[in-house]
């Protein structure tokens, strides 16, 4: 059930109710009175106790129950005390029957409710941390009938239905801090996500629970970690520049990858040969160590190829003179296209001079050392 409206009031207090363990319907078992799948973990429950809510506050109260009919809607707990879960805002429904409001005098109730919080499997395991920000920002695409909420972490949230491509949604800070932007709903069906905030942090292993993700920016000052094997396995674009220490062996590239660009201080790894096969773009610079090439596997022009360690390793002379001569074997350069081998990579030698003129006779533009 989409979520809808925001709770902000706040309570005196809140208890922890006893957990229940809820019965799983499926389909099969959709007219049967008695259910055997039981649910391996428990529906967390939350009393709100409010010692003294004026007329108008009861009203509010009141209001927010029926409006999500008695616990049919689920919606955002923006109030919630910082001794549960840290303060953050928790999406579930108020539990049907559960408000009770008492007058303590004309003008004041005391009132109680309860909480039962959504199940955990909506809550994307995917965050992001804007650092220094004032401004948080994310381009998105999701299919018709999806949903998803994106939590700014400062009480603030967005709600994007689909169909949308590559739309822009931003958060205005109150100030400059570090806040975690996290997504609830349909999350694995975003299949784009392009993080626009100047300095970002996250890993590969949080990117990877967007598992519909093809499409993944992030530019600026990131700090994003982890090993490139974790990354979604239907990824075919993956552009990522700033200050991240991604890592990882290219062979564990995902399989139908075209677009790849690394930059910053990434430690990238492993032989040039196991480039997926269709990859049309590849870039690679910062600190990665890719050293090896033998001969070329993959069965198109990648019509943009930088390779740039700065760390150790690089390519030997044999192995770039190889790599331009199985460029010019079976593919045709044109005007526009880019070919740059330097920071530590070897020199090539004469013996890939003819293939390297001929590339360059295409219109290719060649940077060596």
């Amino acid at each position: 059930m989409a979520a809808r409206g925001t709770f902000s009031l706040i309570p005196n207090e809140v208890l922890t109710a006893e957990p229940e363990y809820h019965n799983v319907i499926t389909d099969s078992e959709s007219m049967k009175k008695e259910y055997i799948n039981i649910a391996t973990t428990p529906t967390e429950k939350f009393t709100l106790n409010f010692s003294a809510l004026t007329n108008t506050e009861r009203d509010t109260l009141l209001d927010h129950y029926n409006d999500q009919y008695g616990g049919f809607y689920s919606f955002y707990w923006s109030s919630v005390p910082s001794y549960i879960g840290s303060g953050a805002i928790i999406i579930g429904r108020w539990v049907k029957g559960s408000l009770k409001m008492t007058p303590i005098s004309k003008t004041y109730w005391k009132c109680s409710i309860m909480f039962e919080k959504d199940a955990e499997g909506y809550w994307s395991p995917f965050d992001f941390v804007p650092t220094g920000a004032s401004t948080g920002g994310v381009d998105i695409s999701l299919p018709t009938g999806k949903t998803i909420v994106i939590f700014w972490g400062d009480g603030n949230v967005t709600t994007v239905t689909g169909p949308v491509d590559n739309e822009n949604y931003t958060n205005a800070y109150a100030g400059a801090g570090t806040y975690t932007v996290t997504f609830w709903g349909d999350y694995i069906a975003v299949t784009r996500l392009d993080i626009n905030t100047v300095a970002a942090d996250s890993t590969t292993v949080r990117i990877g629970a967007l598992s519909g993700l093809a499409h993944f920016r992030c530019y600026g000052s990131n700090t994003i970690s982890g090993d490139i094997q974790n990354l979604p396995s239907g990824l075919t674009l993956f552009y990522c520049s700033g200050s991240n220490t991604i890592s990882g062996d290219i062979q564990n590239l995902p399989s139908g990858i075209t677009f790849f660009r690394c930059d910053g201080s990434n430690t990238i790894s492993g032989d040039i040969q196991n480039l997926p096969s269709g990859i049309t773009f590849f870039r690679c610079s910062g600190s990665n160590t890719i050293s090896d090439y033998t001969t070329k596997t993959w069965t198109t022009k990648p019509a943009t190829f930088i390779l740039i360690p700065v760390g150790a390793g690089g390519l030997s002379e044999g192995e770039v003179d190889q790599l331009f001569i199985d460029f010019d074997t079976d593919l045709a350069w044109a005007s526009g296209n880019k070919i740059t081998i330097t920071g530590t990579n070897a020199a090539p030698t004469g013996t890939s001079a003819a293939a390297r003129t001929n590339i360059d006779n295409e219109g290719a533009d060649i940077t060596i050392n």
